[in-house]
């Protein structure tokens, strides 16, 4: 596959920056407050991500993102995690493990440096760089609502 021009100026990467010009990359996002079947069709679907041979590129965040990446490591496959924080902020603090080995073995990347304050507005940021990154976006959207006991599906 010939390699395709990415422009990621102004942006910091911990581990392989290779994966952003190797093979096909697809992200895997969704609601942070997914349902057990919302967090299955993301196992389902990052396995068979990895089993065409394609990166799976999320955003770190609790959820629909960390199962993407997981299971894409799980599986043998490669994953991309773009931040809304800086490399060294895990987001969320319960993310600290798997940032560390997605640093070690794949791609972090973050347009944020050291001791830039995390805020709502980093993430819209975050969401146009996996975009950008990506050949294409699978959104998962399948929220549980405790009030209702039901899981609250798209129209």
């Amino acid at each position: 596959m010939p390699k395709r021009s990415i422009s990621l100026k102004n942006c910091f990467f911990g581990g392989d920056e290779d994966l952003l010009y190797e093979k096909r990359r697809v992200s895997v996002v969704g609601s942070r407050a997914s349902s057990k079947e919302g967090l299955q069709r993301a196992k389902i679907i990052s396995k068979t991500l990895v089993k065409h041979d394609i990166i799976v590129v999320s955003g770190l965040a609790k959820g629909i993102d960390t199962m993407a990446h997981q299971t894409a490591i799980d599986s043998g496959g490669k994953t991309i995690a773009v931040l809304g924080t800086p490399l060294n902020v895990p987001y969320p603090k319960e993310n600290a493990t798997l940032l560390e080995k997605i640093k070690k073995e794949h791609l972090a990347i973050s347009q944020f440096l050291e001791g830039f304050p995390t805020q709502p507005k980093n993430f819209p940021i975050r969401n146009r760089t996996m975009a950008l990154i990506s050949d294409a976006t699978i959104i998962i959207i399948m929220v549980y609502n405790a009030e209702q006991d039901s899981i609250i599906l798209p129209n």
